[in-house]
């Protein structure tokens, strides 16, 4: 996916290429499965003194290549193409981090702050609900050691069919662990899926499409929870005393 920054600059031009070049003649990974050059978001976690400089929190591990392209404090709208933002050059990969040369330096990045980097990402992961999701920086944690339930590194080691149906039912059974607790049957819900449920009782009826659903929804509202980690049940409770709201897509079917 060749975007309008090649047009920008040579120095962009001369990542994506690269990007490119690399997966093509690449490694073992590319070649035991089909895998798509995409954007993935991540956060900024340090800036080095005089803004020459960043540290962001994607690595090796979800297969950012050395010298592409990433541009921080990026715009990523549905045409996931990234616009804005200050781009920079990915100079050392280490398993969880890359270090990010900026192309001018700047004071205005912080901490926190989003950006897109080019990965070589499976097909079964892009094509997953659930993979899209940790392509945007978002991870949900369980609800008593608030430990990452699924992550993008752990997509990329195995991405088969069977390794998202395992992830599915680690969610799944979160929120049926919820409705046993019977903490949620104050509220009665009063539109969506589970119009005239309690929370417990959603929580308790919730299968893989309605999981689906709520993934998808995340996906378009990603400005709301990327670079964050989220209790899962929590936002899926929101979710669902919100009416279980739809994406765009889903709402005119």
């Amino acid at each position: 996916m060749i975007y309008c920054w090649m047009n920008r600059s040579y120095h962009i031009r001369r990542s994506i290429v690269k990007v490119i070049a690399c997966i093509l003649c690449g490694c073992s990974f590319v070649s035991a499965v089909d895998v798509r050059v995409r954007t993935i978001l991540g956060h900024v976690i340090t800036v080095e003194p005089g803004g020459n400089a960043v540290v962001v929190n994607r690595g090796s591990a979800v297969k950012v290549m050395t010298d592409s392209l990433c541009i921080i404090g990026a715009e990523y709208g549905q045409t996931h193409t990234p616009t804005r933002g200050f781009p920079g050059t990915v100079m050392d990969v280490f398993g969880d981090s890359v270090r990010v040369a900026l192309h001018s330096p700047t004071d205005s990045i912080m901490v926190g702050d989003l950006c897109v980097l080019y990965a070589a990402v499976p097909a079964a992961v892009v094509d997953s609900d659930i993979g899209r999701t940790t392509m945007l920086d978002i991870t949900f944690v369980d609800f008593y050691e608030e430990k990452p339930l699924c992550s993008l590194a752990e997509l990329m080691l195995r991405p088969r069919q069977d390794m998202f149906d395992v992830i599915a039912q680690r969610f799944l059974h979160e929120l049926y662990d919820q409705a046993e607790m019977g903490e949620y049957d104050e509220v009665e819900i009063r539109d969506g899926f589970y119009d005239g449920m309690t929370v417990s009782e959603a929580f308790a009826s919730t299968d893989r499409y309605k999981l689906e659903r709520f993934f998808r929804y995340v996906e378009e509202q990603y400005r709301i929870y990327a670079g964050k980690n989220w209790i899962f049940v929590n936002v899926f409770r929101t979710w669902v005393l919100a009416g279980t709201p739809l994406t765009t897509s889903d709402s005119r079917h």
